[in-house]
C-alpha cells in the first residue's frame, strides 16, 4: 500500500516530463479498421461491401488528418456456411466474387483490403475453403479447435486435419 505522499511525488514526477516534439515521433500506425456484416445470402455481402466503402473512406481519412497511418481495411462477416451458396462450384464463384470486389475496394481506398468470411467447420469437407484460400488473395477464415471433454486439451487429430488445409 503506497503512502499518499508518495503518490503525490510520483504524480508530480509524471507530470513533469514533456512529451516528446512531434518530430521526435514515430508516426502512428494502425493494423486494421473492421466493418462487420451480418449477412443471410451472398447479395448482403455483396451490400455490406458497397456500404463499407463510406465507412472505411471516413476512417482513413480521419486517420490521415491526425496523422496516423492505416495499414488496412477488414471486413468481417459472420460464418460463410450461413450465406454462401450450398454448391461447392456456386460458393467458389461467390468468394472470387468477393475477393474482385473488395480488389475494386482496395483501389478505391488506397489501402489494403482483406477479408475474414467467418468461421468454417461444416464445409472443411467440399474443398471450398482450400479452393479459395489458394485462389483468391484478400479471403482468410477461421476453424474452431474442438476440446477433448474427457482430457481438455485440443483435439489433435482436429488440429492436424487444419493444419493440413
Amino acid at each position: 500500500q503506497l503512502r499518499a505522499s508518495t503518490l503525490r511525488r510520483r504524480r508530480r514526477r509524471l507530470d513533469s516530463r514533456s512529451p516528446p516534439p512531434p518530430e521526435a515521433r514515430e508516426r502512428m500506425r494502425v493494423r486494421a479498421v473492421t466493418y462487420f456484416v451480418s449477412a443471410a445470402s451472398f447479395d448482403e455481402v455483396c451490400l455490406a461491401v458497397d456500404a463499407s466503402a463510406a465507412f472505411f473512406r471516413a476512417a482513413v481519412a480521419e486517420l490521415k488528418s491526425e496523422g496516423v497511418d492505416l495499414q488496412m481495411a477488414r471486413l468481417a462477416t459472420n460464418g460463410f456456411e450461413q450465406w454462401a451458396a450450398p454448391d461447392p462450384a456456386a460458393a467458389l464463384a461467390q468468394l472470387h466474387a468477393l475477393d474482385a470486389r473488395l480488389a475494386a475496394l482496395e483501389d478505391a481506398l488506397g489501402v489494403s483490403v482483406i477479408a475474414s468470411i467467418g468461421q468454417l467447420d461444416s464445409r472443411l469437407d467440399d474443398g471450398v475453403l482450400v479452393e479459395a484460400i489458394a485462389t483468391t488473395s484478400r479471403l482468410f477464415a477461421s476453424v474452431a479447435m474442438r476440446v477433448d471433454a474427457d482430457s481438455g486439451l485440443p483435439d489433435f487429430a482436429r488440429a492436424h486435419e487444419c493444419a493440413q488445409l
